[in-house]
């Protein structure tokens, strides 16, 4: 393959000799070399975890997938080093495979979360057969998502794919700017990724709250990924301010994974609950777990702008940082439409972290019109203290437990 630049040799080695002694010092890496070395990490974890899932572990296609998204933040988030127009096609690729993967995943993350929220839940809030309703059909889905994984794995295309990710380290294309020393090259790189976190930042803050939100806020999460392994990849090299920002990284991925994982879970919950209501059975135990990662949604929100404090207060010793757009100091409104002010002010206090502290009577505030389930509306939540009267009917045709309302079952 032709690249826009000759590709960098192997460190060089500096001897120094004395009468008693031969010394030998290693050059500093050249940012190629650095790059070359991730990437052989990279294609080399992929195979790994490919071994995984073919044998059956459960933990492989999580890490295949953790492996998909490290070479493809490698490959773009050094385009700077790596010739964009060599490796967009492999990108692509690698994104499909990735997509491929993703039902099961997914599937597997809402399994793990409703599993979960139900062991945590106090007995006393669990009406019906809620595991027993809900394991048919996510098990079905598994199934499902494991066949399209296998079948993934045996195609051609994967097979072309696999043979280009053994092309990429063996014939790097790298550019010209692969000859410089990483120590100067590679935070321009990392400027350069949080650029982009910066730009899916500042268009999920003026969106209203709904699925291009979601959306914005998902995209974000990817772009804050990148940003992360780009940094992993520098910080050898880069040192201590790498290390920091690092992590703030590692936070603020941690903090919209919570965002991403409540809103594929909430869909899924939604159609578990409408499949018990066709059976007759109770359906309010769906609804209740449906209103935490109602609330799991509106505390990322509340946390975010926080955390990304954080983030940009570490970034200042980047290329071009003040140049950022992103406000920290304001966030997007956590709540749907027609949700008010007052309503905000008092959030439930149940969070799935403590949930396996609570009682029934701290889940407060969370109101479910009846068919609301049915019909895949938003959550709808208003301020009503109704006491710690146990379960019984509020006059409005909705069953109460403790202080959360929910349909009758």
């Amino acid at each position: 393959m032709t690249t826009t630049a000759t590709n960098t040799r192997e460190p060089s080695i500096r001897r120094t000799t004395s009468s008693k002694n031969q010394t030998t010092t290693a050059s500093p890496p050249t940012a190629g070399e650095v790059v070359l070395q991730a990437l052989r990490a990279g294609t080399g974890a992929l195979r790994e975890a490919e071994r995984q899932v073919r044998v059956g572990d459960p933990k492989g296609v999580t890490r295949m997938r953790v492996a998909i998204r490290q070479l493809r933040s490698t490959l773009r988030g050094f385009s700077r080093i790596l010739d964009r127009q060599a490796t967009r096609p492999v990108c692509a690729e690698l994104a499909w495979l990735g997509r491929q993967l993703g039902e099961e995943n997914d599937t597997q993350t809402t399994l793990k979360e409703l599993k979960r929220q139900h062991d945590a839940l106090p007995s006393e809030l669990i009406v019906g057969p809620v595991v027993d309703d809900a394991r048919p059909q996510l098990d079905q889905l598994a199934v499902r998502s494991s066949q399209t994984t296998q079948a993934t794995l045996d195609s051609d295309r994967y097979a072309a794919l696999r043979q280009e990710l053994d092309w990429l380290p063996a014939d790097p294309p790298f550019t010209e700017r692969a000859a410089r020393p990483a120590a100067e090259e590679l935070p321009k790189s990392i400027a350069k990724a949080l650029r982009t976190l910066d730009r899916h930042l500042v268009a999920a803050q003026a969106l209203p709250a709904g699925t291009e939100r979601d959306q914005a806020l998902h995209e974000a999460r990817k772009a804050d990924k990148q940003l992360r392994y780009v940094i992993d990849v520098a910080t050898p090299v880069v040192g201590k301010p790498a290390r920091r920002l690092g992590r703030q990284a590692k936070k603020l991925q941690d903090l919209l994974g919570d965002y991403q994982d409540a809103i594929v879970t909430r869909p899924l919950l939604q159609e578990l609950g409408s499949a018990a209501s066709v059976k007759g059975h109770p359906t309010s135990t769906y609804y209740l777990v449906d209103a935490l990662e109602h609330v799991r949604t509106d505390r990322v929100l509340e946390k975010l702008p926080r955390r990304l404090r954080g983030l940009y207060d570490e970034a200042a010793w980047l290329p071009n940082a003040a140049s950022l757009q992103y406000d920290p100091g304001t966030s997007a409104a956590p709540r749907g439409p027609g949700a008010g002010a007052e309503t905000h002010q008092k959030c439930p206090k149940v969070t799935p972290s403590r949930a396996s502290s609570i009682t029934a009577t701290e889940i407060e505030s969370v109101v479910l019109p009846a068919g609301e389930l049915d019909g895949h509306q938003p959550l709808v939540r208003h301020q009503h203290d109704l006491g710690d009267r146990g379960v019984g009917d509020d006059g409005c045709g909705r069953q109460r437990v403790g202080r959360h309302i929910a349909p009758c079952p």
